[in-house]
């Protein structure tokens, strides 16, 4: 099964890589004042702005982000229960990045491309974004040389298709497009 800290580290190179912990501007349409760090953005978690942790010391505020990505993503996505340490990575930036049904449902859409149906009695996933029984079935049937860059496709149109929408700017696309395919 797929262990939380390497993919917590995998994930933390996409957000802070040299792991500074600094508060950044991080406004939204809904928080024009929010401000993120370790990728933890004040108005999507107001917990983390009651808390402190847009204060504490760096090395407490990298725990308590870890903590706060165990519960609310990594767990929700069903990262313990994939076996694949690569694919468990990819999903669960992707989850942090994306949101974890976001993720969940780049994931079965792999998967749906990976595994024949014939070939071992499988059945087409339903894609839509819940991590259940099925799906971690699936994702650790499909060979992992043959999902990862299925995810890695698939985030990148996600990506793609939310950018065009939303008229990203070329370079955040850009940005988003380099984190899908590491």
């Amino acid at each position: 099964m797929a262990d939380y800290t390497q993919a917590f580290n995998y994930m933390m190179d996409d957000e802070d890589a040299q792991r500074k912990g600094e508060v950044t501007p991080d406004p939204s349409a809904s928080h024009a004042d929010a401000v993120a760090r370790f990728g933890i953005n004040s108005g999507a978690c107001p917990d983390a702005l009651s808390e402190g942790f847009y204060t504490m010391p760096t090395d407490q505020a990298l725990q308590w982000a870890a903590t706060y990505y165990k519960f609310h993503y990594f767990i929700e996505m069903g990262g313990y229960r994939i076996i694949a340490q690569d694919i468990c990575n990819k999903l669960f930036s992707l989850a942090v990045n994306a949101g974890y049904v976001e993720a969940n449902k780049i994931g079965q859409r792999a998967a749906n491309q990976c595994l024949t149906p014939v070939a071992i009695g499988y059945l087409p996933l339903h894609v839509d974004g819940i991590c259940g029984d099925q799906t971690i079935q699936a994702l650790n049937a499909a060979a992992p040389e043959e999902l990862l860059p299925a995810i890695k496709s698939y985030a990148c149109q996600f990506y793609r298709d939310v950018a065009f929408r939303q008229s990203w700017p070329p370079r955040k696309l850009a940005a988003l497009l380099a984190r899908a395919n590491r």
